[in-house]
């Protein structure tokens, strides 16, 4: 899949380094290409020793996912199966989060934010520093994909944009981009 020199990839879980990277190679024309980690620690896409683009990786048991641009931009992609323990989601949602969940669609919708957050985290580079109740998406869970929103984190605004918000068997699968820092 392609959305703005934006590439998502999936495999199965266990495929080789060597055959990813072919298809990464294959998708971005360039050859010789590595994943190595950067300076804070996140995978990114070099040629040899020069920095070509950004990658997200997240899987599950089966699969695999990529994300990845040959931009600098700040991407970030979660795949997680629906959580079904409310003691679980009550765990990680905002006030504000909860205030816009359906009841009807509670363990769905938590599972898309707690995507999004994941996917937000990897993409400013931070992991999770915080307890995830301080990373606010509820501004973005009914948004579509190609729509923009914000994210509130550390009393900062990021504007993002949704890459990719997919359910596949019981899994659900958010790309995002941070489009201001």
């Amino acid at each position: 899949m392609q959305k703005d020199n934006i590439f998502i990839l999936c495999f199965k879980r266990n495929t080789d380094i060597e055959t990813i990277l072919t298809r990464i190679e294959k998708t971005l024309e360039i050859k010789n290409l590595s994943i190595l980690k950067n300076k804070q620690g996140n995978p990114s896409i070099y040629q040899l020793t020069t920095l070509v683009g950004e990658v997200s990786i997240s899987h599950t048991d089966n699969l695999s996912l990529y994300l990845f641009t040959k931009n600098k931009d700040a991407l970030g992609i979660d795949i997680q199966p629906i959580i079904e323990n409310r003691e679980t989601v009550n765990n990680f949602l905002s006030e504000a989060e909860k205030a816009v969940i359906s009841e009807d669609n509670f363990f769905l919708e938590s599972t898309i934010l707690w995507t999004y957050k994941e996917a937000f985290v990897k993409s400013i580079g931070v992991g999770f520093m915080t307890h995830p109740k301080n990373i606010c998406c509820a501004n973005i869970l009914h948004k579509k994909v190609g729509d923009e929103g914000v994210i509130l984190y550390n009393k900062k605004v990021y504007s993002i944009k949704i890459l990719e918000r997919i359910t596949i068997k019981n899994n659900v699968i958010s790309a995002l981009v941070i489009i201001n820092k």
